[in-house]
């Protein structure tokens, strides 16, 4: 029998591998755009300097080690608003949560320890809340404390505290057990009763308006997610969480309420990226996304705040091993049915103007640029290397 030289074998190794390759990329499934949706490739390249009149309004608001960091258009350099390295020695801050108007910054304070010897469940006691006001002259006093008392388990897919949930910009809800709900003035130290649902704990994913929210649990059969009129207590529809795959809390719910944003799993290696009314009936599915695509990236997605518009960071990709390799920003319009890709694959951090016009964007090289919602203009601020995760009107 002939031999074959070591160059014969690298030659036939190298065929079959781009077969097999050319075979494999044949069976991946690609995104597929939901009925009456459009996809505009608009490309951006390179920043550019803004025009010499322009400039941004509001404050960008970014986190740094040591709090939380601002920059304004009329400030010569960026400025540190509040210093929140307040924990007490072996305890760390959680469940931050901003006010409305972006001007106040409240936090737990407590411990964490494993409540199972697995560590599947966690314990965290919560000894205090923090308020930061972001708008004082003194970064270091600027800030409120309320002694607390609470603990709370939850398994490692829930690895905090209950989150804080404002409802205005002088009061919001916090569990003082976990059958009890507080409303908590920070400013007077005043606590009273919430006379909405009873268990915070169980209750996730709450609306803007607290008028809608989600409860998790678990019956004889299987998990499931219960739908909730906050108002009336009256369950409203229910979903499996093996199907219906809720974002993050503050990217879920439109601004206004009136709809949330959701991924639904099809059995067909498809997720839907699907939109619902506040009632959990079906409005829409903007995209078919591969399941180990997905999306990628903090935030997620980021609702406008005149709830037409979302930012998306989605991870595209052909090979399911290197899925983070290969990533892009989308600009979805919900009353046009249009998405833009802006092809942005070094893109980290980007939030929404006040007025839903703009994005602020921090890419990889370390740029804070700004870039209109049609992808026409894109200028470059400054070089930092700051990650901005709010914009605040003034």
């Amino acid at each position: 029998m002939r031999k074959l030289t070591c160059l014969q074998v690298i030659f036939v190794v190298l065929i079959f591998s781009a077969a097999f390759v050319s075979s494999a990329q044949e069976d991946v499934p690609t995104p597929v755009l939901g009925d009456g949706w459009s996809l505009e490739k608009r490309c951006l390249t390179e920043p550019t300097l803004p025009p010499e009149n322009w400039k941004f309004d509001g404050t960008l608001l970014y986190r740094h080690r040591f709090g939380i960091g601002g920059l304004n258009a009329d400030w010569e350099t960026t400025r540190v608003l509040v210093f929140t390295n307040v924990a007490r020695p072996g305890h760390d801050l959680f469940s931050g949560s901003l006010s409305p108007n972006l001007r106040w910054l409240a936090v737990a304070e407590g411990d964490r320890q494993c409540a199972t010897p697995s560590c599947q469940s966690v314990q965290t006691d919560v000894v205090a809340l923090h308020l930061f006001d972001l708008m004082s002259d003194n970064p270091r006093a600027a800030h409120y404390t309320l002694e607390w008392d609470f603990w709370y388990i939850s398994d490692r897919s829930f690895y905090d505290a209950p989150a804080i949930t404002w409802i205005d910009n002088e009061h919001f809800l916090y569990p003082l057990s976990s059958a009890q709900n507080q409303v908590v003035n920070p400013f007077t130290g005043e606590i009273s009763t919430w006379n909405g649902f009873a268990n915070l704990e169980r209750h996730l994913w709450l609306s803007p308006d607290l008028s809608r929210s989600f409860e998790s649990g678990y019956d004889e059969s299987d998990y499931y997610l219960r739908l909730y009129n906050v108002e009336t207590d009256q369950e409203i529809a229910i979903f499996s969480p093996r199907e219906f795959e809720l974002l993050e809390t503050r990217d879920m719910w439109a601004p206004n309420s009136s709809k949330f944003v959701t991924q639904f799993w099809t059995g067909r290696r498809f997720y839907q990226l699907r939109i619902y009314d506040r009632d959990g009936n079906y409005i829409d599915n903007i995209m078919n996304i591969p399941t180990y695509a997905g999306l990628y990236g903090e935030p997620y997605i980021e609702w406008s705040p005149d709830s037409r518009f979302l930012a998306i960071r989605w991870a595209q990709t052909a090979s399911e091993t290197y899925f983070l390799d290969n990533y892009t920003v989308y600009i979805v319009d919900l009353q046009e049915k249009r998405i833009r890709d802006l092809c942005l694959s070094d893109s980290i951090y980007f939030t929404w103007s006040p007025d839903s016009k703009y994005l602020a964007l921090q890419i990889s090289e370390g740029d804070l640029t700004i870039l209109d919602r049609e992808g026409q203009n894109w200028y470059a601020l400054q070089r930092l290397n700051i990650y901005p995760f709010a914009w605040r009107a003034e």
